[in-house]
């Protein structure tokens, strides 16, 4: 299956006809890892498209202001030193991903990354 990069300038996107496909040849990266490429002028394409520019603009500069007053953007994270030294402790000590979970409070999801990234998974042999 080929995987195509849309892009929506901002909710009210739907307003100038986006999400639109962003062109291939600004797009690098295959399967779920499409990313787009620096050298590409995304705001002039988005203009291009019929997205007002003092919004995208607006938009823009909201995100760097934020940035720049070091406020964290997205999800918070839920993964933090102490989590991660908890699931490595109740793993060694055998115990099942949901039983990690359930005891420290996150998702298996959660201690499924944290195993594998942390290489705890090799160390342990099948209960």
């Amino acid at each position: 299956m080929k995987y195509k990069l849309m892009l929506d300038p901002t909710p009210a996107g739907y307003l100038h006809g986006f999400p639109k496909q962003v062109p291939s040849e600004a797009v690098a990266g295959t399967g779920h890892d499409l990313f787009i490429l620096s050298s590409f002028d995304l705001t002039k394409w988005v203009v291009e498209q019929g997205y007002p520019e003092e919004s995208f603009q607006y938009y823009r500069t909201w995100v760097e202001k934020a940035k720049a007053q070091g406020k964290t953007l997205g999800r918070r994270t839920v993964i933090n030193d102490s989590v991660v030294n908890k699931v490595i402790k109740l793993r060694n000590a055998k115990k099942s991903y949901r039983a990690i979970a359930s005891e420290i409070g996150v998702s298996s999801g959660t201690v499924g990354r944290i195993i594998n990234s942390t290489g705890v998974a090799d160390k342990i042999t099948s209960i």
